[in-house]
This record gives structure tokens, C-alpha cells and sequence, in this order.
């Protein structure tokens, strides 16, 4: 799929998917893996993240998290593509077999609601670490799929990811079950 086969949104959620990294000391480098979402189409764009990033921790960690989406709004309408570009990264996370992490990213290149976006969660692997970083963010338009199980939005049902507070500049109701 084309990112010219989406039609421009302003409400987006994001989550973690994984992660793989390493490092010397205080610097490290590393791939993360997240799940873009478009709210008003009900599609999942696959979301990279390159980079370093700076900080303490085990030398070499990777991670899968479940999928908990956090929603946001952007102030103009925007496609998959417009994401690309840097990102900031920050976190803590301690995983040996099943554990957790608290970790914000913000685009640098999109006006976005919150400003910092949640993607730690619930995950398995063995990692462990605080770190800060500067990523790129590279979408995937063409490896994106259609939700096919139950509607995904905030203030819906938390079994289908719906479990994150509206943002703050949306104008839209908290129950968005005829968002499609």
C-alpha cells in the first residue's frame, strides 16, 4: 500500500513492538520497532526508529512489548510519511524474561498532543537501562495493514486497545465508535 493511498489524519496512536540494541560504557546504538496507527482509517503502519542514544545499562539488550497503543492528535492532517525524521528518545526499562519499561518519544518534524508520547509497556526479553537518544523514524506505508478485529480508539473497549485518555486538542467525543 502507497503512502498516496491514505487520506491525511490528525489522529494517530503509537505503540512499542520491540527492540535491539547495544553498547560501550555510556553510549550505545540501537533499532526500535513501533506501531504507528491511524485512528481514522483503522490501519497499522510499521514505524523504525535508528539511532544512539546515551546512558547506563547492559551492554546488549532486546525486547518484544504487546501492543498498547497511546493516542495523540497532530494540529494539521498528516500521512504515514510525514512522521520520517528525527525523534527523541528517553526510557528506563529492566527485563529479565518478562518486565517493563517506562519510555517517551517525540517527533521532531510533527506538532503532535501530548508532546511525549508513551511507548513503554509491558515486554519480554532481557534488557535493562536509562537512556537517552536521537533516532530517525522511518515509516512503512507500503507494509501497512487494516485492523480487521474490533474498532481501536480512545475511550473504546481496552480489550482492542482503546484504554488511553483523549488528547487534549481533539475535538472529538470519547467515544469514537463511529469513527470509521
Amino acid at each position: 500500500m502507497s503512502a498516496s493511498a491514505f487520506k491525511p489524519s490528525t489522529r494517530w496512536a503509537i505503540s512499542a513492538g520491540g527492540s535491539i540494541g547495544g553498547g560501550k560504557g555510556k553510549v550505545g546504538a540501537g533499532v526500535i520497532c513501533l506501531t504507528l496507527f491511524d485512528v481514522q482509517s483503522q490501519r497499522f503502519i510499521p514505524l523504525t526508529l535508528y539511532g544512539a542514544s546515551a546512558g547506563v545499562g547492559l551492554p546488549v539488550g532486546g525486547n518484544l512489548s504487546t501492543f498498547s497503543p497511546t493516542f495523540f492528535g497532530t494540529s494539521k492532517p498528516m500521512i504515514p510519511d510525514d512522521f520520517d525524521g528525527r525523534v527523541t528518545v528517553t526510557g528506563a526499562d529492566l527485563t529479565v524474561l518478562v518486565g517493563g519499561s517506562a519510555a517517551w518519544c517525540t517527533f521532531w518534524n510533527v506538532d503532535h498532543d501530548p508532546y511525549w508520547l508513551d511507548i513503554g509497556g509491558l515486554q519480554v526479553g532481557v534488557s535493562g537501562g536509562i537512556s537517552a537518544g536521537i533516532y530517525y523514524a522511518s515509516t512503512s506505508p507500503k507494509n501497512a495493514r487494516d485492523n480487521d478485529g474490533c474498532l481501536i480508539a480512545p475511550g473504546g473497549d481496552p480489550l482492542c486497545g482503546g484504554a488511553s485518555r483523549m488528547p487534549s486538542s481533539s475535538s472529538e467525543s470519547g467515544n469514537m465508535s463511529q469513527a470509521r
